[in-house]
């Protein structure tokens, strides 16, 4: 039995310039095979270097949990 892949969507594309920077929201974005046009983890400013991905999503669902736990949107 073959499992069929996931499917979602893309609600929103926030970037930041620099560390400490605060995000914009993005209508569009340009990804390039090191990350995002205009993002600071593209330039190896990002806080979170993980496994060098172009692009993070975070799921809906982890943002209301913070939102939920810390009261920070």
């Amino acid at each position: 039995m073959t499992e069929e892949p996931a499917v979602g969507s893309v609600t929103s594309l926030v970037t930041a310039l620099e560390s400490g920077a605060p995000p914009e929201l993005r209508d569009a974005v340009e990804v390039r095979p090191d990350g995002i046009e205009g993002d600071r983890y593209r330039l190896g400013d990002g806080t979170f270097q993980l496994d060098a991905c172009a692009v993070t999503l975070v799921a809906a669902e982890a943002l209301d949990a913070v939102r939920e736990e810390t009261g920070i949107d």
